[in-house]
């Protein structure tokens, strides 16, 4: 088994719904093939879990699982990420340096957040899709990679392409196969199994095994889950860390969940007759105050990136 292979991924796409069923068929159809594959989904739904579920289905498995979080890059760094670099290309670069796509040679690469890619790097992107061919920065030889690439966003990818963020051709090239993992809230068949399979799975031990009244499933059940499957993992590790009764009550609960549903409802209706800008500005702002100025917590919950949530807040002081 692929040593980078986490089994704890595999929590993140279970389901009986008929909705995962149907993500397990196209997992198992993708596994049996190296084409391009777009995952889509919410932030927390499981996107990269699903990526690294085909590779260790496929006859890759023995070899490298590369993650890249592309906003997580500069623009100009990463280029260098990716293709790797020359000695001397730049200044700073010392020695000949591999890029990812070099160190998951017959193996696969995930990209994700597919949609914050530099559109003037795509082109790049796409040829090696096309030929298998790249170029380290600052040479002008080719190199050869047998990777298999697998591409994520929480976007539609086809709306960037109308705002002309996104090429085209590099859309029909990595959509060759795409998978839609459902929010949480359209699954809620799957939420308490999903529950129970935490509470007693030894590969969560910080999250002890609890009973839930019936009240409180139908509080569980009633919420909209917006950071998905990530955020219910993190709510039963928090019920597990500050209640100490084995039967978890609605009183439990209720503040854990209340907080952010108020704050929700109060935004909303103080929303109405604002300028759009304003509703935005305030909707950010408000969401990381609620999470203490943590921008990982704020981007799950508003389903953009960080480094969106940062410019932005660069933007609103420059007003």
């Amino acid at each position: 088994m692929n040593p980078l292979y986490n089994q704890n991924e595999i929590s993140f796409v279970m389901g009986n719904s008929p909705a995962m069923q149907g993500v397990y068929q196209t997992i198992q159809k993708a596994s049996r093939t190296d084409v391009p594959v777009l995952v889509l989904g919410e932030t927390g739904a499981g996107k990269e879990a699903v990526a690294r579920l085909i590779h260790h289905l496929s006859h890759r498995k023995n070899n490298l699982f590369v993650k890249v979080n592309c906003p997580a890059f500069s623009p100009h760094l990463i280029e260098s990420e990716l293709f790797g670099h020359e000695k001397g290309a730049f200044t700073g670069a010392d020695s000949t340096r591999l890029g990812r796509v070099e160190i998951a040679n017959n193996g696969t690469l995930f990209l994700d957040e597919i949609d914050e890619f530099p559109l003037n790097l795509q082109a790049k992107l796409l040829h090696i899709l096309e030929d298998r061919c790249f170029e380290r920065v600052g040479s002008s030889f080719a190199q050869k990679s047998d990777v298999r690439f697998i591409v994520a966003s929480n976007k539609k990818v086809s709306n960037l392409i109308k705002e002309g963020r996104f090429r085209e051709d590099l859309y029909y090239r990595i959509n060759v196969l795409t998978i839609y993992i459902p929010p949480l809230r359209e699954r809620k068949e799957d939420i308490i199994p999903l529950i129970e399979h935490f509470f007693t799975s030894r590969r969560f031990p910080d999250i002890k095994s609890k009973r839930l009244n019936q009240k409180t499933i139908e509080i569980i059940l009633d919420y909209t889950w917006p950071g998905n499957v990530r955020e219910l993992l993190n709510f039963l590790q928090r019920i597990s860390i500050l209640i100490n009764e084995e039967e978890i009550m609605p009183e439990h609960i209720t503040d854990l969940l209340e907080k952010y549903t108020t704050t929700t409802n109060t935004t909303i209706r103080s929303f109405t007759g604002l300028p759009l800008y304003d509703v935005e500005k305030e909707t950010i702002m408000s969401t990381l105050s609620h999470f203490d100025g943590n921008l990982r917590k704020a981007s799950q919950v508003l389903g953009i990136t960080d480094r969106t949530i940062r410019n932005k807040i660069k933007l609103y002081s420059n007003m």
